[in-house]
């Protein structure tokens, strides 16, 4: 296959399970980009019908965009492998996770493109948004209203544990459509870990660190693929400020803390061993 470096073809995949509201509003978002994806793959870990119901909807107001929906029955958490099952799927250069939570505005796509290059992934950032404005966009069922507001309201309505964190948060959306946030990300050297909420890849490397660990569940698997993409020999590309996507508010009541814990010292043992493949991944070695 050719890829084309400068202008790669962009594949976005998009985890979801169960958010049929949340997820008819990212769908909308991702329709809206400056630069419109190649392919939206639905990396879906056993949704309900309500699930399917907004993906033909999507697909009928949308018809010009490639849609896949990628399904797989519910057993449980398996993020992972609904995510190996959608890189499977693509058929574009470039590879971007977004998950049914994160609304994107119109420069998302563009930005990160901007920043692909051979030997490297992206990285962007997520602002949480609090309860009552989630409640309000999933009522209008897009998220369009809030991000024409101006940018001091948009502060307001973020959600943070500590003044420390509202002040980053601010200058992420300060800086966000902003030539200068450029400057920032190239500077920016603090966060080093993949997201699976704001990320990008390209397929070809994916496929050469087996993808996803389906060993993992929920706690830090997208940090431990990043990892591996690192040892890799790939460098991290900050998006951070010109590539922000706004998460929409829920309850995680599935969160096993005792887990996170262990799959956290997991990655660090990765780090430090130069792990670059897994086992149980793309293809089980």
């Amino acid at each position: 296959m050719t890829i084309n470096i400068h202008q790669p073809s962009i594949t976005v995949i998009v985890a979801t399970y169960n958010k049929a509201n949340y997820l008819a509003v990212t769908l909308r978002q991702l329709a809206r980009q400056t630069t419109l994806p190649d392919e939206i793959i639905i990396a879906d870990d056993g949704s309900g019908k309500d699930t399917q119901d907004v993906i033909k909807a999507f697909r009928v107001e949308f018809p010009t965009l490639t849609v896949k929906h990628s399904w797989h029955e519910d057993q449980g958490f398996r993020k992972c492998a609904a995510l190996n099952k959608a890189i499977r799927a693509a058929t574009s250069d470039y590879v971007l996770f977004i998950d049914d939570d994160c609304a994107c505005p119109a420069y998302f796509i563009t930005n990160h493109r901007a920043r692909t290059t051979q030997g490297s992934f992206t990285v962007g950032s997520s602002i949480h948004l609090n309860n009552k404005i989630t409640q309000n966009i999933l009522d209008l069922g897009n998220i369009s209203g809030f991000l024409n507001l101006p940018k001091r309201i948009k502060f307001q309505l973020i959600q943070a544990s500590n003044p420390r964190r509202r002040l980053k948060l601010f200058w992420r959306i300060a800086l966000s459509g902003l030539a200068l946030g450029r400057i920032f990300d190239r500077f920016y050297i603090f966060s080093r870990i993949f997201r699976g909420g704001n990320s990008g890849a390209w397929l070809q490397d994916l496929i050469k660190v087996n993808g996803f660990n389906e060993d993992m569940t929920y706690g830090h698997e997208d940090k431990e693929l990043g990892i591996r993409l690192q040892n890799a020999g790939l460098k991290l590309r900050q998006v951070r400020y010109t590539a922000v996507n706004y998460h929409l508010h829920h309850d995680r009541t599935y969160v096993d803390q005792k887990v996170r814990k262990t799959q956290e010292l997991q990655c660090r043992k990765m780090r430090k061993s130069g792990q670059k493949i897994c086992k149980n991944g793309l293809s089980l070695l």
